[in-house]
């Protein structure tokens, strides 16, 4: 059993496709010489997806009682 016909007739393909068609096609093949490797790029760090910013309060802000003064 060989691959020796398939793999010449996707060569042959590969020279007639464009540029678009060349990269997708060698995308695919990609994926199956190398089924391990994701070419998807995870997050770097975990993304807050709940709660806003919160934002220092002043002294002012703190203070719960009526200040006359202000």
């Amino acid at each position: 059993m060989t691959i020796t016909e398939e793999m010449e007739t996707i060569s042959k393909r590969f020279e007639q496709l464009d540029v678009y068609g060349k990269i997708h096609l060698k995308s695919k093949l990609r994926e199956i010489a190398y089924p391990d490797m994701n070419f998807m790029c995870p997050h770097p760090e975990k993304v807050k997806t709940k709660g806003a910013l919160k934002k220092p309060l002043t002294k002012q802000q703190k203070y719960t009682k009526h200040d006359s003064s202000y």
